[in-house]
């Protein structure tokens, strides 16, 4: 006897979601260094010019939306939950 429908679909699903881990993994460490790094002091006021250019009032880098927590402590079902 094989496998059985259920059992299939579980390992299905296992993998997909360690396929989906490790595609993340390599494009944090492709990307991390130009895309994730804390801005500089030229970087924040430029952004800041832009949002008020765009929406008319300036000061929206630390809004609640924005977090700067890292994530290698967290549990694996909150891992990138909030970005």
């Amino acid at each position: 006897m094989g496998f059985s429908s259920i059992q299939k679909c579980a390992a299905v699903l296992r993998t997909a979601i360690d396929c989906v881990d490790w595609f993340c993994a390599c494009m944090y460490e492709v990307f991390h260094q130009e895309y994730l790094c804390k801005p500089s002091p030229c970087d924040i006021e430029r952004l800041y010019l832009a949002h008020k250019e765009r929406h008319g009032f300036p000061s929206m880098l630390g809004s609640l939306d924005c977090t700067y927590v890292a994530w290698e402590k967290y549990q694996n079902a909150w891992r990138s939950q909030f970005t």
